[in-house]
């Protein structure tokens, strides 16, 4: 009997599509997970512990899982050496280079357990995106997927907290309102550690736009309108200067009649937002005009950045002493003055610099510009009618929107924006033209 030559890519593709289905939902679920901050909540330093724990053992499992259905454990290094060299052999340099400042860290032994929960959520990370690629590259999910398993916990938990700042009472005696907290929260001790997640979950929001029926890309620029009252309610200046910063270069980029349109619209929504809000109560603009006024009127530039240009110095010094390899993962944390409540140092250039020195950095600078210039190449603004493609910017403007609030926070740093950018780098650096996927 004659095999039908003709089935067989058919045949192929639908055991590639069994095997990805389980690991679409498996990603989704953790993605959605992380993205509700299960945790205990009080301190920063006690919540980012559990959840880098947390974390890690949820990114194993799905590489384990990966590994367990596809078998891919022998090809994909393989496949990277052969395609990728030159990087492999700097993204092995950095490993080295981390382990290094780990193992000869000034400031904690070998054992010391944060050290080792950072260090391992670094090299997770970055293992994680390898197997995020390779399930891109050859199994082709659809990336919005998963942006919309981080868009829906963004939005609940603004709902959470909306109606947490009704029923509480808390202090004005502050700043900006980031530093506003309520304590006992099932769901997440802190409304500043959302501020990154719904900044991210905005810019992602844009790849179900402007393809799709009226009323999906209505309730879409409503989200994206409500999540960016909700930034501006926060206080938060870095996550709006992330917004407004990838915002101006989608327009500029795909620049057309159409997006002007749609901006109209998200802005109009913006309006609605903020009056629904206001006459609910959830929205005090009182609040606003007090933190926007304690800020134009902080006196010093040291008030006006909220302290961290002496979390900037001391970065800095600590890293003038130990220049070549650095202090050693979350070494930021055993600074002697560093105050109670810093735990990094919302830089972060700074923070490769204080860990892993100049020759870490430098590794690590590398492997970050090629797979942007990776991504830059494939030029995907210039067919956002392609759902792919604008799931591929959409990636892009996430990473750019993380790494400008990342330069006054910890956006490299936390292990749920980390995650998202092992996630979205991986999309960005696969092609989304389906013709390029045989050149990758």
């Amino acid at each position: 009997m004659e095999r039908d030559e003709g089935n067989v890519p058919k045949m192929k593709e639908s055991v590639e599509k069994r095997k990805s289905m389980p690991l679409s939902l498996s990603l989704a679920f953790i993605v959605f997970w992380i993205g509700l901050g299960i945790g205990r909540g009080g301190s920063d330093f006690r919540f980012w512990y559990d959840q880098s724990r947390l974390t890690v053992i949820l990114e194993w499992i799905f590489m384990f899982f990966y590994v367990l259905l596809t078998g891919r454990i022998v090809q994909m290094p393989g496949e990277l050496w052969r395609k990728h060299r030159f990087a492999i052999m700097v993204g092995m340099s950095w490993i080295g280079v981390v382990s290094l400042s780990y193992a000869f860290s000034p400031y904690y032994g070998w054992d010391n357990s944060l050290a080792v929960m950072r260090i391992s959520e670094t090299l997770s990370h970055f293992l994680l995106f390898l197997f995020l690629r390779d399930f891109f590259v050859n199994y082709r999910p659809d990336p919005r997927r998963f942006y919309l398993s981080l868009i829906i916990p963004a939005v609940l938990l603004i709902g959470y907290f909306a109606a947490s700042a009704v029923l509480s009472d808390f202090s004005k005696d502050s700043i900006h309102l980031p530093s506003l907290s309520w304590e006992g929260f099932s769901i997440n001790g802190n409304i500043r550690r959302i501020g990154y997640q719904v900044e991210t979950a905005f810019l992602l929001s844009l790849a179900f736009l402007p393809g799709g029926g009226c009323c999906r890309r209505r309730i879409f620029l409503f989200l994206m309108a409500i999540m960016f009252v909700f930034l501006v309610w926060l206080g938060g200046r870095a996550s709006v200067l992330g917004v407004v910063s990838a915002l101006a270069a989608y327009l500029v980029s795909a620049g057309n009649i159409r997006l002007l349109k749609i901006s109209a619209w998200a802005g109009v929504m913006a309006c609605v937002a903020v009056c629904v809000a206001t006459m609910g109560g959830f929205f005090d603009l009182g609040h606003l005009s007090d933190s926007i006024k304690k800020t134009v009127q902080a006196g010093t530039i040291e008030n006006f950045m909220s302290g961290r240009l002496h979390v900037w110095r001391m970065g800095w010094e600590h890293f003038r002493e130990n220049w070549p390899l650095g202090s050693g993962p979350q070494s930021y944390f055993f600074y002697q003055g560093r105050g109670d409540m810093i735990i990094h140092p919302h830089n972060l250039f700074l923070q490769f610099l204080t860990e892993w020195g100049v020759v870490g950095t430098l590794l690590f600078l590398f492997l970050l510009l090629k797979a942007v210039h990776s991504g830059l190449k494939m030029r995907s603004w210039k067919n956002l009618d392609m759902p792919r493609c604008r799931s591929h910017f959409s990636a892009g403007l996430g990473i750019m929107a993380l790494s400008v609030s990342g330069m006054f926070g910890g956006t490299y740093f936390f292990p749920q924006t980390s995650m998202y950018l092992a996630l979205l780098y991986a999309v960005w650096t696969v092609p989304c033209d389906r013709k390029k996927y045989a050149e990758k």
